[in-house]
């Protein structure tokens, strides 16, 4: 059982239409490349300081503040950020990192929420910790002839469990139930990523950010490997208009 309500960070997929980050660090433009993947907002901050301090000259300090999901780019001395006049602009990391214009003069930058949060409207049903939900890596195992077992295997893999429901656009909340006049386009955009089993972090306390795991998708009621989902309405309950997700599973990373 869980007792806070949870949330999720994800978003921050790297392709060739956004990898691009033009600099300047005062003698003359500096183009690099992120390298393309899927990344938790704070491998997303790692991967943009290997960047900058690979391709610069400074030494580059990347940080997240995990309550507003803001970006701030920082370094010992003035440098110059290219979004929107660098040489290859029109690929251009901007948008996911916070930004949308160059900016200039200075020696810091914060820019606005990097990436989507998702926030299910009650707390978790039917959940199961990752402390709680185990198996083998590559286990196998050999009887001897005398009945001793012995397991060979290459670590553990670790899982959540849970049903998001009571999912509804409705003009109602209460302290076991948030209001979300959007709740259905917000589950099946955070759904939508996580079937592309790209990596995301998974907050158990809402309030509690700092802590997290990165996951993927392992599978939901309607696909066995996570590359689909089904939201199921709640008509069993006589509830029209609310729906659930029944079974997903996460595997912690």
């Amino acid at each position: 059982m869980i007792y806070t309500f949870s949330k999720f960070y994800y978003g921050h997929v790297v392709n060739s239409q956004n990898n691009s980050l033009d600099f300047d660090e005062g003698a003359g433009e500096i183009n690099a490349t992120i390298n393309s993947g899927s990344y938790t907002i704070t491998d997303f901050a790692t991967e943009i300081k290997r960047v900058l301090d690979t391709n610069g000259t400074q030494a580059y300090t990347v940080s997240v503040d995990r309550v507003t999901r803001f970006i701030t780019i920082s370094a010992a001395a003035n440098f110059d950020l290219l979004f929107s006049t660098g040489l290859n602009n029109t690929t251009s990391i901007k948008s996911l990192l916070g930004f949308s214009v160059d900016v200039t003069g200075t020696n810091s930058y914060t820019g606005t929420a990097s990436g989507s949060v998702y926030s299910p409207q009650r707390k978790f049903q039917n959940y199961l910790d990752k402390q709680n939900n185990k198996v083998s890596i590559n286990e196998t195992v050999h009887e001897s002839a005398s009945g001793i077992y012995e397991v060979i295997s290459f670590g553990n893999k670790s899982f959540y469990e849970f049903n998001i429901d009571f999912i509804n656009e409705y003009n109602q909340e209460s302290p076991s139930l948030k209001k979300d006049l959007s709740a259905l386009t917000n589950i099946r955009n955070f759904l939508d990523y996580a079937i592309t089993k790209a990596e995301f972090e998974i907050i158990t306390d809402e309030n509690n950010v700092n802590t997290f795991d990165k996951v993927v998708l392992e599978s939901t009621n309607y696909s066995s490997n996570g590359t689909g989902y089904k939201l199921f309405e709640m008509y069993d309950k006589s509830l029209n208009g609310y729906y659930e997700t029944k079974l997903i599973k996460l595997r912690v990373l």
